[in-house]
Formats: structure tokens, C-alpha cells, sequence
């Protein structure tokens, strides 16, 4: 297996950020409308159905259960905020940092994830 640069790193962490985001929700159960027996339907809104593959879902959970956990909590929630799609200046104010103090703390996390993968690479070969 070859290891894994920064950018398939940074590609694989947007990638579960997008299955998580799109994954479907279960509904609410919601009272049954008589509407329909009146002849009257509703049409329902119309929303693409995301269907992730199992090899996308494993993919994911690694990510967020294994890569994720060698983070402190500030650090994760910084770096999935950032994959999910929050510009750096709201990130920047909701944690009371610089922008420049936000990108330092995201690289540093991805340069613990880069480094605890190639130990982990390393100690299975």
C-alpha cells in the first residue's frame, strides 16, 4: 500500500464531510393528511436521494472514528468545520482566533493525521 499524501488526506476528510452532510435523515412521523380523500395531493418536493456505497461508508467512519480520534476536541471541530464547507473567517470568529491562527491549527491537525498514519504504516509492514 502506498501511503497516503496531504491532499488524498484532505480529499478522503471532504469526502466523509459530504456523506455525513448528505446522508437521509430519518423523517419525523407526521400526522396523516384526509386531504387525499378529497382528491387533493400534494406533490412532494422533489430532492436527489443519496445512496453512499458500503466502501464510501467505511471510508467515512475511518475517517471520523479513527483519523479524527488522534485530535483533541478543539482540533476536530476545527478541522470538520473547515471540510465541511465554513469559511475561514466565521471559523475565525465563532473560536476567537486570527485567520492565520485557524490555518496554522488545521495544518498542524493534518500533520498529526499524516504522521500517525505513516507510524501506523510503518508498524504493519
Amino acid at each position: 500500500m502506498t501511503p497516503l499524501t496531504m491532499d488524498e488526506i484532505k480529499n478522503q476528510i471532504k469526502k466523509a464531510c459530504q456523506i455525513y452532510k448528505n446522508y437521509p435523515r430519518p423523517l419525523p412521523q407526521r400526522p396523516h393528511s384526509c386531504l387525499s380523500i378529497y382528491g387533493i395531493r400534494r406533490t412532494p418536493a422533489s430532492k436527489e436521494i443519496f445512496y453512499p456505497t458500503p466502501k464510501e461508508i467505511d471510508m467515512a467512519d475511518t475517517v471520523q472514528f479513527v483519523w479524527l480520534q488522534w485530535l483533541n476536541p478543539d482540533e476536530r471541530r476545527i478541522l470538520w468545520q473547515r471540510f465541511d464547507g465554513t469559511p475561514l473567517k466565521i471559523l475565525a470568529y465563532r473560536e476567537d482566533l486570527s485567520i492565520r491562527q485557524i490555518r496554522y491549527k488545521i495544518q498542524k491537525s493534518l500533520e498529526k493525521i499524516f504522521s500517525n498514519l505513516s507510524k501506523n504504516r510503518k508498524e504493519k509492514q
